[in-house]
């Protein structure tokens, strides 16, 4: 069995994996980045001695997937980044009076067994043939019961 870890996001103009270029070499017009995440920067000293990186991909969006970020934070706090990059949100609510958050808590708080009610409130997942979850804490492995395949921190539970 082998286990990679993302080490950081791949965006690139390509939406679909038809058409998306398998090496960039055969397709010198192409323009991508990679976006590295920060505790992995310091491996990528002296990079540019190597005459190859290798970045291996694997494409949700590509495939078509709807993808719903689940979090206890808080949904106006996530949900702009969300949009941002095509994907729905359910999250912890925060209470509002005339257009004012309060500070409080819209109900309860979107972890444990609340993620999951709330996952089960706003997707029929009996419509989908298969369920991808991940997690990063034990407060997610309720929701991660649901998933056909589920990984936590990166590692398949």
């Amino acid at each position: 069995e082998v286990t990679f870890k993302p080490i950081g996001i791949i965006r690139s103009g390509y939406t679909k994996e038809t058409g998306t270029p398998i090496q960039g070499v055969s397709h010198p017009e192409s323009r991508g980045e990679v976006h590295v995440f920060p505790e992995y920067r310091a491996g990528l000293q002296d990079l540019e001695g190597f005459s190859h990186i290798y970045l291996i991909y694997f494409l949700h969006r590509s495939q078509g997937h709807r993808m719903v970020v689940v979090s206890a934070s808080v949904e106006s706090w996530v949900g702009p980044w969300c949009a941002a990059n095509g994907m729905d949100v359910i999250g912890t609510r925060l209470e509002s009076r005339e257009g004012v958050l309060t500070g409080r808590i819209d109900g309860a708080n979107c972890q444990g067994r609340e993620k999951v009610r709330r996952i089960r409130e706003a997707l029929r997942l009996e419509e989908y043939e298969y369920v991808y979850a991940y997690g990063n804490s034990s407060g997610d492995a309720a929701m991660l019961e649901l998933a056909n395949e589920k990984y936590i921190n990166w590692k398949s539970v």
